[in-house]
């Protein structure tokens, strides 16, 4: 009987960026508020695979969201638009991918300055810079948690579990050839 190969477990550095937000209407004088994030990334890790890489790219986001109870309630939906391009360091090999998806999410304030919800996200990968051959698909839920800290700065987290999903390069109920099996994102900001 062969041995089991050894699993390298380490951690680093995935990538960085830069989160640039423009307010396009204000839901204090408009019926919802709109936001337009760009991000631009450089990567040194892929993201699911762990391989050495260097890659860049940006996401685009539009994020809608609405006070449904004032002050107690608030509803969110956010479309998605990312492409990344990315040379392996052990190859020679330059790989784009594009991504779109669309989420929803609703938080619930529990005390001044501390809400929590939950959130539901839809994601489908493609080969190629603008969404030319479809990858794979995998559905996210789970709990979102939002605090103010002092006058402009904040923290925020989600962690979402992958539950549906498929790879074309891969047959099961997930696709975790694309996509992580959970996501978990935690972000310090400060307003300005």
């Amino acid at each position: 009987m062969a041995p089991s190969p050894t699993r390298l477990r380490r951690a680093a550095v995935q990538s960085l960026f830069f989160d640039t937000r423009f307010r396009l209407l204000d839901r204090a004088q408009a019926p919802f508020g709109l936001i337009l994030s760009v991000s631009p990334h450089w990567g040194l890790v892929d993201e699911t695979s762990g391989v050495r890489t260097n890659h860049h790219g940006t996401e685009v986001q539009l994020l809608a969201d609405r006070e449904i109870k004032p002050d107690r309630l608030v509803g969110a939906i956010n479309l998605l638009f990312a492409n990344d391009r990315a040379r392996l360091l052990a190859s020679d090999g330059i790989q784009h991918e594009s991504l779109v998806g669309a989420g929803a999410a609703l938080a619930a304030r529990i005390m001044p300055g501390l809400w929590l919800g939950g959130e539901t996200r839809y994601l489908r990968d493609y080969s190629g810079a603008a969404l030319n051959a479809f990858s794979g698909q995998a559905l996210y839920v789970g709990p979102t948690f939002y605090a103010r800290l002092g006058g402009n700065a904040f923290v925020s987290a989600a962690c979402n579990f992958q539950i549906w999903g498929g790879a074309i390069a891969a047959p099961g109920a997930l696709d975790l050839t694309n996509f992580e099996r959970r996501q978990i994102k935690l972000r310090f900001g400060l307003e300005f």
